[in-house]
């Protein structure tokens, strides 16, 4: 009797490893993300435009060709359903202004997605008295933090910063332009920066 039962209950261990494999092995994504740079720019209005470049490698070229094709046939529609739930969830009034993205095939199992994406309420505008404060932040969302990437927002010449959250890994300034960069992964989040305009 003993014997039996451990013997029910070693099995039903193995059962479960083996359909926890299973379920793992069949949620796995065709594709990771290899690459990934952005830009993020912002003037002293509500709106910004975010330049993005991004590898993908898929398990399979059928998954990328197919992959690609789902892009062509809905990736506007995807994009402003995206930006009109989060401008819910974060209580922002969020739209899409215009967005185009280019494919680029490197080898049989790697793509490279470059897009463009103008969008009215990416800053917020705050009045303090007389004077304006400008939020840049799209709430707690998460960017394809890998290994290999870099984002930079740029600010306009007369900024003044006030906060950046999380901290960058490099400022510059080009141009008159503040520049601030995350590299190698270390940016997890989509970051927010407070900033003023200054004569």
């Amino acid at each position: 009797m003993k014997n039996t039962l451990l013997y029910t209950l070693i099995l039903v261990v193995v059962v479960m490893l083996v359909v926890d494999v299973v379920v793992m092995f069949m949620s796995k994504r065709p594709y990771e993300v290899v690459h990934y740079e952005a830009i993020y720019e912002y003037g002293f209005t509500d709106e910004g435009t975010f330049t993005t470049t991004t590898r993908v490698m898929f398990r399979k070229e059928k998954y990328l060709d197919k992959y690609v094709e789902t892009l062509k046939n809905g990736a506007t529609d995807v994009i402003e359903k995206y930006f009109n739930d989060l401008g819910e969830k974060i209580k922002r009034n969020l739209k899409v202004l215009s967005y185009d993205f280019k494919t680029k095939k490197i080898d049989p199992q790697t793509l490279e997605i470059s897009e463009v994406l103008h969008l009215k309420g990416a800053v917020l505008i705050k009045h303090e008295g007389e004077k304006k404060i400008y939020e840049a932040s799209l709430g707690n969302i998460k960017i394809n933090a890998v290994g290999d990437s870099t984002v930079e927002v740029v600010l306009p010449k007369n900024a003044k910063i006030d906060s950046v959250d999380p901290k960058e890994s490099e400022k510059v300034v080009k141009d008159g332009k503040i520049i601030l960069i995350w590299r190698n992964g270390t940016l997890k989040t989509f970051p927010k920066v407070v900033y003023e305009k200054v004569e």
